[in-house]
């Protein structure tokens, strides 16, 4: 999602786009497949409250409710920018603090925990299916919405160096100003963002 500092950069340069224009397909791509992530236990034979056996629910308690926490802690760090869709809002500001220091989507990410612990939770291999398929499709709809946001704001591609689309690149992570250490200090400060970015970074 929309990637905690604000950049001057925030307006388009002429009208926004149409809903269409502005990915709806994607999220609807994305509901539809999350519906039936939560619809297919009750339509899948074997699956069920006691299908999937006590560990298997307990992992799936744990990712459903880590994807919750996940989802509103990113939330919250988006605030006025926080949007379904993939194209940022005019006169949006850049998120890179908080949540989105560790991952570029740490809204997508919630949605893949929540969906995967609910097909545990429930013992549903095709719900697991189906999990993975949302993968697939947000990671395209991530790729979609970077391009755009790298439009908008020319410094999101060195914040794409930083920070990884779905996993945490440790070591790698970007400060949100540079800075120097104490005099005192023997760790080195965290380094700013300034790589050259390649075309399409990897995740």
């Amino acid at each position: 999602m929309k990637p905690p500092v604000a950049s001057p950069a925030g307006q388009t340069a002429g009208p926004e786009p149409g809903l269409v224009g502005r990915g709806a397909g994607w999220v609807a791509g994305q509901l539809g497949l999350l519906l039936a992530v939560a619809l297919v236990p009750w339509l899948e034979p074997g699956a069920g409250h006691d299908a999937g056996g006590p560990v298997w629910r307990a992992l799936g308690a744990v990712l459903a409710v880590g994807g919750i926490f996940l989802g509103g802690v990113a939330g919250r760090g988006l605030g006025a920018n926080l949007t379904p869709l993939p194209y940022p809002r005019d006169g949006a500001a850049l998120v890179i603090r908080g949540a989105y220091s560790w991952v570029r989507h740490p809204i997508y990410v919630a949605v893949v925990l929540l969906a995967l612990g609910w097909s545990l939770l429930w013992g549903s291999r095709v719900g697991l299916g189906l999990s993975l398929l949302l993968v697939l499709w947000l990671d395209q709809k991530a790729r979609r919405e970077e391009r755009w946001l790298a439009d908008r704001w020319p410094e999101y591609r060195d914040y794409q160096q930083r920070v990884g689309r779905w996993i945490p690149r440790f070591g790698r992570r970007c400060s949100s100003l540079p800075h120097g250490p104490a005099p005192s200090s023997p760790t080195p400060p965290t380094e700013p963002c300034h790589a050259v970015a390649d075309a399409d970074p990897e995740p």
